[in-house]
C-alpha cells in the first residue's frame, strides 16, 4: 500500500489516501538521491495516463 497525502482545498485539511502498490506504475525520485521521491504515477482504469501525485 502507498499512503498519499491529499489535501482538500475547500476546507484546508489534508487526507490520507491508501492506494494499492500494483496500480503504482512508477515512482519519480531526486537524479541525485534515489531515495528522495519527487512523485509517484497511478493507474486508474480506463485512463491511458493514469493520475500524478506530487511528493511536497
Amino acid at each position: 500500500m502507498f499512503a498519499i497525502l491529499f489535501p482538500n482545498p475547500a476546507d484546508g485539511l489534508s487526507y490520507v489516501r491508501l492506494v494499492p502498490a500494483a496500480s503504482i506504475r512508477a515512482v519519480d525520485t531526486d537524479p541525485e538521491d534515489y531515495e528522495a521521491e519527487l512523485g509517484y504515477w497511478q493507474l486508474r482504469p480506463g485512463d491511458a495516463e493514469g493520475r500524478y501525485w506530487k511528493c511536497a
